[in-house]
């Protein structure tokens, strides 16, 4: 057996601008526990320069504005 095994990953951020796009339920309770739990260490500069020339892809104007609302009701939280 080979000890030497690769294994690419994702960071937390292009998760979130994945789920941001695919935009189900589910998704939107994903990113909320990301911004919960990675909160401080996450770039959000990051997704919000990335997330929105997918979203225009699918002529999406609206989960922009919810994630900022997400990401302000996770820092009162937090």
């Amino acid at each position: 057996m080979d000890d030497a095994i690769s294994l690419t990953t994702r960071s937390a951020e292009d998760l979130i601008v994945l789920k941001v796009f695919a935009s189900r339920d589910r998704d939107w309770a994903d990113v909320e526990s990301i911004l919960v739990r990675q909160h401080a260490r996450l770039d959000l500069e990051y997704v919000r320069r990335e997330l929105p020339p997918l979203l225009e892809l699918k002529n999406d104007f609206s989960s922009l504005a919810k994630l900022e609302q997400l990401c302000q009701f996770v820092t009162r939280r937090v």
